[in-house]
Order: C-alpha cells, then sequence, then structure tokens
C-alpha cells in the first residue's frame, strides 16, 4: 500500500487562523495609528502594527510559506487601514509595500541570526534584534517608503526619511517586547492574586508620571523612566513592557493632543517636534526593559540555583549512606537526613558543632587521626562502630584555591553485612567443629576431583593431612579396594559429580591407607551445587565399618543363642532340627535322630523364694551339666525361663537318647551351688524320636512337650517317652482347656451351695460354695475333671475369682431378702500365689457387692498354704486386716508343721474326708480325729468335719466333741434357688433310709 506524500499546504492550513488573527490585530492598530498618529507633511506616523505581526512571525517560528502568509494578509491590513483612514488607494498600496518589505527583511535576518521567542533572555540576542528591528530593516524600509511618499505626496525626501524611520523604530521598540514577552508563564505569573494588585499600583503610577512629565516637566522622558524602572523590580519583563506601552502611548497622544489644539505652546515640551518627542520616548523604556531583563536572569538565577540546592538537598538526604560536611575546624556545616537518622537528632543540631560536641570526646578521639590525614589532603578509609553500629567510613578533603577548606564525610550502614560475616563465620565455625567433632570421615573436592577438604577424622583414615591431599587428585588420596575382586571400583565421587546425583558406595569396599593399611568402609557421596544449580564438585562421607562388622557378627550371634546361657536359642534350634529334618526327607544321608524337652522341676519355687539372682546361677550351671552330657555336634538349646531342647542327631539306636536323658539326671543328682545356697534340682525329660514320631519341627517339639508333661505327673525326676496315648491325653486336656475358656466367657459356671450344719439340731450355721460346669449339651462337668486343668493352664485365677464374686453377690442378694446372714466359704487355689493380687481382688469384690467380710469365708488347702512362707504371712495378715475368715481345709493330709499353727490364726479347721470316712470302726483314725479336734480347741479355731455321709459318723464326731458337720448325711450341694428354700426353714432333717442308725444316706439328691 503507497504512503500519501505531504501535502505542501499543511502548514499554511495550520497557521491560517493565528495569521487571520494576527493580521486583524494588526489591521486594528495601523487603523487606529493612522487616525492618531499619522503626519500629513511627512506622510509617515507611529506604526506598532509591523511590531505586533513580526512579533507573532517570532514566537511562532513559521517557516517560508507561512510568513509570505502572514506578510500578505498583513499587506491586505495595512492597506484597508490606510485607505479608511482616508489616504488614496494608490498611495496606500505604495506605501504598504515598503512596510511589508521592512517585515519581510526583519524575518528573514532574525532567522538568519536564530533569534526566536527566548531572546529577551540573552542579552547578545537582544543586542541583535535591536539592531535588525530599530536599525537595519526600518533604515532599508525608510529609505524605499522615502522615496515612495517624496514622489506620491510629494513630501521633501529627508522629512520623509526620518519620519518613517523614526514611526518603524518606535513601535518596534515600544511593542515588540510585549509580544515577545508575552509567553503563558509570564501571563499566569503576572496576574496572580498578589501581582495583579502591584501591577494595578504601577500602572497608576506611571500614567500619573507620564502625564505629570508632559505637562510639567522640560526632561519629561527621564521622570518617563522612575515608575518603569520600578517596574522592572517588580513585575517582571511583561510587566515592565506593558508599563512602556503605556507610558509611551500615553505621552505620544498627550503630545499629538496639545499638537493638534495648540496648547503644546503652554507646557514645558513645547517646541519639541512629534517624531522627536516619540523617539525619546521610545528612548526612555530601553532602560527599564534592559533592567527587567537582567531582573528576569537573576530571578532564573536565583530560581535555578534554590532548584539545584532542592535537588542537591534531596539528592544527597535520599542517597542510603551518611553525609557530612565539615569545615578546616572540625565543625559540621552540612548533614544529610541519613546522618539525622543515624544519630536520632536534627540537623539544627550538628551545624556549627564540632564532633566532640556531637559524639563525644571518646569518639572524636578515635577519629582524630583520620581527621588529621583528611585535613592533609589524604582520602582516608576505614571501619569502625558508633551509635551502636557497624559504619564503613571515608573522609574527602575539600579543596578551595588549592587548599584544603575542610572535609567530607561519608558512610555507609554495614551493620548487616558485619552481621552477616559474622553469622558466616560463626556457621563456618559451627561447620569446621562439626566435621572436626562428627565420627564420620569427610571428604570434599572440586569438579576437577581434586580433594579440597579433609576432616580430622578422613585424614586419620587415609594417613593424608588436609594440607598435603588438598589439590590432589582424588583417586590419590581415597584409594578403594573391591575386596571381592581385589581391584580398585570406580569412584562414587566421580558418579556423583558426572550424574548428578547421589550414590552409595558397593558393599564390601576397603580404604587402603597411605601406608598400606586396609579398612573395611561403607560411605555416601553426594554432588555440591552453586547458586545456580551448577555442580561444582562433590562431597563424600565415610566411616570405618571394621567394629560394625564385628558387632554385625556378635548380634547374628546374639539373635540366634540365649544371652544368659548362651546357648543356642529356639530360633537357632528350630534351624537345625528343620536341616535335620530336611536331610532325612531329601534322602541326603541324614540319620534318625531324637528331640529332648526338659523342664527344672519346682524351678519357680528357686525363684520365688532366693531371687532371680540366684535362679540364674542355677540355670547357667544347669546349662554347663547338659552340654556336658551330649556330644559336640549335639544341640543343647534354652528356650526360655527354666526350659530345654536338646537336638541328639546321629542316634544309632533308640534307646541312645534315654542313655542321654539318663545322663542327665543323674548330672543333677549334684547339689547346685548358687550364692552360697546348697540346692537339689532335678529335671523332668520327654523323649520324641524322628523321623517315627513325626517328620515336622513343630509336631516334634509338640510331642516331646506332651512326653515331658507325662514325666511330670508321673512323679518328676524322670523322662518319658512319647506315646500315641500321650497324644490323646494331650490332645483331650487342651480341648477341656479351651472349653473351660469358652465356659468362663459365656456363663456356663454356675455356683452350688452345701450347708454346714450343728450337730443334732441340725440348725445351718454356714454354707460352702461349689463351682459347677454345665456343658452346652446338658451334661455336667465335675471338678475333679476340670479343676487340674486350670490350675495348670493359668485359668483356675480367673475361676476363682468369679466364684467368689459369684458367691458374695448372692450372699447379699439374700440378706437384703431377709434371710438369715451366714458366711459363705469359698475354695481358692494358691497354685498361682500372688498374695497382693488376691487380696486386692477380695476388698474389691467386698466394696462391689457390699457384703460385710465377716460373711466371707475363704478357704485354702493345707498344702499349697505353706509352700512359700513368706507369701502365706502376707496373705493372712492381709486378710486378717479384712476382717475375713480363713480356713485350713483338708487339714492333716499336708505337711505344714505345728509351728505354721501357732504363728498364724485361722478361723477354722476343716477335718478332711479321709479321716471321716472309717469312723467309728477304725481306732487309728478315730485317735487322729481326736488329736484335730483337741488341737483346734487348743488354737482357739472351730473345727468342721468334712464328708460326714452316716449317722455312726456324725455321732462319732459328737462324741470327741466337733458339732459341726457338711456332707451328704445333711444335704447334697444344691442350686442357690433349693438353697434359699432351706436358709428359710433355717435347720435341715438328715437324709437317712429307714434302718439301723448307722446306714448311709441315700444320695438321690444332685
Amino acid at each position: 500500500m503507497q504512503t500519501r506524500a505531504p501535502s505542501p499546504y499543511a502548514p499554511l492550513r495550520g497557521e491560517f487562523a493565528a495569521a487571520a488573527w494576527s493580521a486583524l490585530a494588526f489591521f486594528a492598530i495601523s487603523l487606529g495609528t493612522a487616525l492618531l498618529v499619522w503626519q500629513p507633511r511627512s506622510g509617515a506616523g507611529l506604526r506598532l502594527g509591523g511590531a505586533l505581526l513580526l512579533g507573532v512571525m517570532v514566537r511562532r517560528q513559521v517557516g517560508a510559506a507561512a510568513a509570505g502568509l502572514y506578510l500578505v494578509l498583513g499587506y491586505l491590513a495595512m492597506m484597508l487601514a490606510s485607505t479608511l483612514a482616508g489616504r488614496p488607494l494608490f498611495a496606500a498600496m505604495a506605501i504598504a509595500a515598503p512596510r511589508l518589505l521592512e517585515l519581510a527583511l526583519a524575518y528573514a535576518l532574525l532567522r538568519r541570526l536564530r533569534v526566536g521567542p527566548d531572546t529577551l533572555q540573552a542579552f547578545s540576542r537582544i543586542a541583535w534584534l535591536v539592531l535588525v528591528t530599530v536599525l537595519v530593516a526600518p533604515a532599508a524600509g525608510a529609505g524605499i517608503g522615502a522615496w515612495v511618499s517624496h514622489l506620491a505626496l510629494g513630501v521633501r525626501y529627508i522629512d520623509a526619511l526620518v519620519a518613517w524611520w523614526v514611526g518603524n523604530a518606535f513601535g518596534m521598540i515600544v511593542l515588540l517586547p510585549l509580544v515577545l514577552a508575552a509567553s503563558p508563564e509570564r501571563i499566569k505569573a503576572l496576574f496572580q492574586r498578589e501581582q495583579r494588585g502591584r501591577l494595578a499600583m504601577i500602572t497608576l503610577l506611571t500614567l500619573a508620571v507620564s502625564v505629570v512629565a508632559v505637562l510639567t516637566s522640560t526632561q519629561p522622558f527621564v521622570l518617563l523612566m522612575l515608575p518603569l524602572l520600578y517596574a522592572a523590580f517588580r513585575v517582571g519583563i511583561l510587566g515592565t513592557a506593558i508599563e512602556c506601552l503605556l507610558a509611551n502611548l500615553t505621552v505620544v497622544l498627550m503630545h499629538r493632543y496639545l499638537e493638534a489644539h495648540e496648547a503644546g505652546r503652554f507646557t514645558a515640551v513645547a517646541g519639541i517636534g512629534f517624531f522627536e518627542f516619540a523617539f525619546y520616548s521610545s528612548l526612555a523604556v530601553i532602560p527599564p526593559m534592559l533592567v527587567s531583563v537582567l531582573q528576569e536572569k537573576r530571578a532564573a538565577a536565583r530560581t535555578a540555583l534554590l532548584r539545584a540546592r532542592e535537588r542537591l538537598q534531596q539528592l544527597v538526604d535520599n542517597v542510603p549512606a551518611l553525609i557530612g560536611q565539615l569545615d578546616i575546624d572540625r565543625r559540621y556545616t552540612l548533614v544529610n537526613s541519613q546522618f539525622q537518622a543515624w544519630f536520632g537528632r536534627p540537623a539544627s543540631d550538628f551545624i556549627g558543632q564540632t564532633t566532640a560536641q556531637m559524639l563525644g570526646a571518646a569518639d572524636a578521639e578515635r577519629l582524630s587521626g583520620p581527621v588529621q590525614r583528611a585535613l592533609a589532603g589524604e582520602t582516608v578509609r576505614f571501619e569502625l562502630t558508633i551509635a551502636g553500629r557497624d559504619a564503613s567510613v571515608e573522609y574527602v578533603p575539600q579543596f578551595r584555591d588549592g587548599a584544603v577548606c575542610g572535609y567530607f564525610v561519608l558512610a555507609h550502614d554495614i551493620s548487616e553485612r558485619k552481621a552477616a560475616e559474622r553469622a558466616l563465620f560463626e556457621e563456618k565455625e559451627r561447620i569446621q567443629v562439626t566435621l572436626d567433632s562428627i565420627g564420620d570421615a569427610v571428604l570434599v573436592c572440586d569438579r576437577d576431583l581434586r580433594v579440597t577438604l579433609l576432616n580430622p577424622v578422613a585424614e586419620a583414615m587415609t594417613g593424608w593431612t588436609e594440607a598435603e591431599a588438598t589439590g590432589r587428585p582424588i583417586d590419590e588420596v581415597l584409594r578403594l579396594i573391591d575386596l571381592a575382586r581385589g581391584d580398585a571400583p570406580l569412584s562414587p565421587l566421580r558418579i556423583a559429580i558426572r550424574d548428578d546425583r547421589t550414590v552409595a558406595l558397593q558393599s564390601d569396599i576397603a580404604l587402603r591407607r597411605r601406608d598400606g593399611a586396609e579398612t573395611p568402609i561403607e560411605d555416601s557421596a553426594a554432588p555440591i551445587h552453586d547458586s545456580s544449580g551448577q555442580v561444582v564438585g562433590g562431597v563424600m562421607v565415610f566411616r570405618d565399618i571394621s567394629e560394625l562388622r564385628m558387632m554385625a557378627v556378635k548380634m547374628s550371634h546374639l539373635a540366634q543363642h540365649d544371652y544368659l546361657t548362651d546357648l543356642p536359642n529356639r530360633v537357632l534350634l528350630h534351624d537345625r532340627l528343620s536341616h535335620a529334618l530336611a536331610a532325612i526327607a531329601g534322602g541326603f544321608g541324614g540319620n534318625a535322630g531324637a528331640v529332648l524337652f526338659i523342664d527344672l522341676d519346682h524351678f519357680k519355687t528357686i525363684n520365688d523364694s532366693l531371687g532371680h539372682q540366684v535362679g540364674d546361677l542355677v540355670l547357667q550351671e544347669v546349662s554347663r551339666r547338659l552340654v556336658a552330657c551330649v556330644r559336640d555336634d549335639d544341640t543343647v538349646s534354652r528356650q526360655g525361663g527354666d526350659e530345654f531342647v536338646v537336638l541328639l542327631d546321629r542316634l544309632g539306636d533308640p534307646r541312645d537318647a534315654a542313655r542321654v536323658a539318663d545322663k542327665m539326671l543323674r548330672a543333677m543328682r549334684e547339689p547346685v551351688v548358687a550364692d552360697g545356697q546348697r540346692l537339689h534340682v532335678s529335671l523332668s525329660i520327654g523323649i520324641a524320636l524322628f523321623p517315627q514320631d513325626a517328620s515336622d519341627a513343630r509336631s516334634l517339639l509338640m510331642q516331646a512337650d506332651t512326653a515331658l508333661y507325662h514325666a511330670k505327673r508321673s512323679g518328676r525326676d524322670q523322662y518319658s517317652y512319647f506315646s500315641n496315648a500321650m497324644s490323646d491325653q494331650a490332645g483331650s486336656r487342651l480341648e477341656l482347656e479351651s472349653q473351660l475358656r469358652h465356659a468362663l466367657e459365656h456363663d456356663e459356671l454356675f455356683l452350688a451351695y452345701q450347708p454346714k450344719v450343728r450337730y443334732p439340731e441340725g440348725r445351718i450355721t454356714g454354707m460352702e460354695a461349689l463351682v459347677r460346669w454345665r456343658r452346652p449339651d446338658g451334661s455336667m462337668a465335675m471338678p475333679a475333671e476340670f479343676i487340674p486343668v486350670a490350675e495348670e493352664s493359668g485359668l483356675i485365677t480367673a475361676l476363682d475369682e468369679w466364684v467368689m464374686r459369684a458367691a458374695c453377690r448372692q450372699n447379699r442378694d439374700w440378706q437384703l431378702m431377709g434371710l438369715p446372714p451366714m458366711p459363705v466359704s469359698v475354695n481358692v487355689s494358691l497354685a498361682r500365689f500372688d498374695a497382693e493380687r488376691l487380696l486386692a481382688h477380695v476388698r474389691g469384690t467386698l466394696d462391689a457387692t457390699a457384703l460385710a467380710p465377716e460373711y466371707l469365708q475363704i478357704e485354702f488347702t493345707e498344702s499349697q498354704m505353706f509352700a512359700d512362707e513368706v507369701r502365706a504371712q502376707l496373705l493372712i495378715q492381709g486378710l486378717d486386716a479384712l476382717g475375713v475368715q480363713i480356713a485350713l481345709d483338708d487339714f492333716g493330709t499336708g505337711y505344714s508343721s505345728l509351728r505354721y499353727l501357732l504363728q498364724y490364726r485361722f478361723q477354722m479347721l476343716k477335718i478332711d474326708q479321709s479321716f471321716v470316712s472309717r469312723l467309728p470302726g477304725d481306732a487309728r483314725q478315730d485317735a487322729v480325729v481326736q488329736a484335730i479336734i483337741a488341737m483346734a480347741r487348743a488354737l482357739d479355731a472351730q473345727v468342721v468335719a468334712e464328708g460326714v455321709e452316716t449317722t455312726a459318723q456324725a455321732r462319732a464326731l459328737q462324741a470327741h466333741g466337733c458339732h459341726e458337720i457338711q456332707g451328704y448325711y445333711y444335704s447334697f450341694p444344691l442350686e442357690a434357688e433349693a438353697f434359699a428354700t432351706l436358709l428359710v426353714e433355717g435347720v435341715v432333717a438328715p437324709r437317712v433310709d429307714p434302718g439301723p442308725a448307722g446306714a448311709r444316706v441315700t444320695q438321690t439328691g444332685g
């Protein structure tokens, strides 16, 4: 697409409006001057319009074409004004032509001399302006215009020449400065509120002085300058130009008026010609105009200086540094805002004061050296802490006429930098201390794999000092050896830097020291990055794992061996047994063998009575004796507690297992001395053979455990081979244990109550709560069947607690029903003897059921009660403190000494039914019963006979002084509802067949 060339008439269209308005003003001024100040004798007058037109052209700096437009329109305006003023058309046209030539010549010369709208701001340009507009152009125009006037109007050439030149020069001097000075800025400043009044006052003064001067003074032009000079000092160039125009117009118009009315002869200016008068009056405005220019230049200079100072102060105040200036006497002459903010004081506090006065004598003394050097002409740089902050200070000498007249202070706050440096130093120190303190070796290299840092551990492991290693290739300092292959592996630092990733060293790598010694190590290497993320080096951390490897071996041993005896533990035994069984199953030549499960008899008694320290010594001695009884390739393992398992491999005859077991039993016949105690320890051993009995480890161990259980039930201190019958018994026992656990969880148990009766009255004195188990199928399990299982499995504790809670709750319910209150007896097993737990349960049960303690009686068997004398004493004292009664059950069947009976207080002794069953026919039994009853009386304890079934037994006991009996003679154990009926009646009759007095009770009850 083609671009159209700009039209040559575009500038003319832009200037047409201004030219038209200028021509219109030109016409008005020309018409006015033609009417008012025209001199027919000379054919000339005072011309102001040309000055206006030229001033507009100069202000707008129009081009040649536009200037032609202005001149053509001006010519037409001038010709029209002359014609309207009464001149002939030809004369008007002839006179206007030189005038236009004069303006064209003036504008061309001014353009050539680069005189523009800012001419009044420079005296050199003002001189060119005056020369062109007052002398050269008017003279040229006057020469042509005078000749035209001479030809057209018949005027003397010399008169016309003077009049023309004076009239044109007058207009240029009076009006051209006003046009050039009338900028928007000056107009706005002149007519501000504070200037308007001053301008009006000066205008009135100018008019008054002008009138008075013309009327009274022989030198009116001197008087005329007085208000104009005043204006020059007060209202600037524009205001002065206005006043000059007004003054000149006033005096020339007055002169014209006086001359026209012949009144001039009465004035002081009589005799002065019009053009002479105009000439002098125009000259009178030149000095004020020059003074106004000078004043404006000074004002502009002052304003520029003030602005420069403001800009300099703003610059100084906004420089992020402290700036101060001091004279040669060290007194402040300048401080910036940063300086004031640093010390928290305004500039007025500093100016004229010395450094000692402002900073204090101590700081001034510190600065005296740098100050002296600055005053000597030297630039001084240093750092110091002042006013609590760190600063970087520079003293710069100030020179005037080649001599130092003071100095500048330039300071920067470097507190943050110093803090950062201190923090960086501290961080480096911490890092260095950390590197020096950690137990791992640290090695750092650059991107070229040259060593840059070694910490002390790395120095010790490599044999190189940091000073020696720095700058050396990494492979020379860190010599790695693959222990498996014997060659050097690729350095992990190379991989880390090459691949830009963290790398861990492969296993089985050793570090070869400088002296050739090798140390197994483990390590990791990572790249080091700069701020842009580029890899600039690497760091490797490694450690000596010699001890770690030894520790791993030790830990592996500990993981497979018992900590107390150092025998193989369950894990290692299972592993060896699995290997032996696998060898047989795979046909790899494995031999038959045996597993011996060994348990120490009554070891719990040793631990409980003598403490675990003695128990540990016993276990260690037993371990040594067991190991001495087997071959080196056999395995003796401790399973935990007092249980051991022996693996016998390569048995030629199954009976060899019995021989080893017998050897172990005999080895334990010798007393074990532990902590000064001579202890007799026996073993129970269960034997399972493989592959005959089982071919997997789990089954074999279970079978050996079953055989061990059989050996214990057979009397302990013996061994027993596993048999299928044992397995069946063990299975039944486990099944019964599972069913009993289910019964406890699902309320399959209930209590039956058997009364204690006063004979022969039949009055009920108490009751014994007996646990019963009704299976889901309706069958009954008897206590003799499930109580031993409960004791062996540990369920006896939960069973006893259930019985006690249920019996106490039922007894309390009967009392609340109004039935006669009486004690209820419950049997407590001490198979798991824990006196504190039992006392806590008794206390909690009494609190929960709100049963008074005197209505609870606890029965213990004699054999269990005194197995542990210390705990028995603790239990008896605790129950006595609670107010609970204690009964010694099955008395006479145990092995307690009379000392126990004298030492502890029991509320009741119960004669075992084995002593009652053969009364009254057996004299020996009869004597024993009498002795028990007599002993109970001596101890102030009640005596109750159990298992009474016949009238003869009851009478025999009565004859010996035992009146309280319990047995089928009066009642079978009854469930709670049936027993409540007995309690209502309070007495119970014997259950006997019609027949002799000695007949047995008919057992028709449950």
